[in-house]
């Protein structure tokens, strides 16, 4: 008996200018609906692509699909807004895949988001590192969100030494 499976995939393409490099991130969701086993799973059909992001590298690290048949993308952007470095990204589309809204969280220095989960009120927390708090050379770096991605609060956990994930 055949199961559904969904397969989300984040690629990210570089490119080269004449002018100077610059790493653009896109991050094409395609969602891929199988109705066999996974040992005798025939190719998929795409159901829809979207491309996200802008003149500046946006990377994605994590997606999750949300209760709304949307998807929450986490990872982080080189960010003009709070600093001259990366900060966390956090992004929301509808099921369609179309943009919803999307919030940069970070400070003046280097913040990155690994992996986002939906939280069990419907918001969404952000695991990573910073560089921006906490002990200021590398620490964990755990932050909350509500529904629309409006931060609620944020922990650093590490030690002088550094934490990565």
């Amino acid at each position: 008996m055949g199961r559904q499976g969904v397969a989300i995939r984040a690629l990210s393409q570089f490119r080269e200018t004449k002018m100077n490099r610059l790493q653009h991130f896109f991050c094409l969701a395609w969602l891929l609906a199988a109705s066999a086993a996974q040992a005798q799973l025939p190719m998929p059909d795409t159901i829809w692509t979207r491309i996200y992001g802008g003149p500046n590298h946006q990377v994605c690290h994590s997606i999750q699909q949300t209760a709304d048949g949307g998807f929450i993308l986490g990872g982080y952007c080189y960010s003009h807004i709070t600093s001259a470095n990366n900060d966390m990204l956090l992004a929301k589309t509808d099921s369609a895949g179309y943009m919803q809204w999307y919030r940069s969280i970070g400070g003046p220095s280097e913040d990155y988001a690994y992996g986002v989960v939906i939280t069990h009120d419907g918001g969404y927390a952000l695991a990573g590192q910073t560089s921006s708090f906490g002990t200021g050379y590398v620490d964990f770096y755990l932050v909350k969100t509500d529904s629309l991605g409006n931060l609620q609060w944020q922990r650093t956990f590490g030690g002088g030494g550094g934490g990565y994930l």
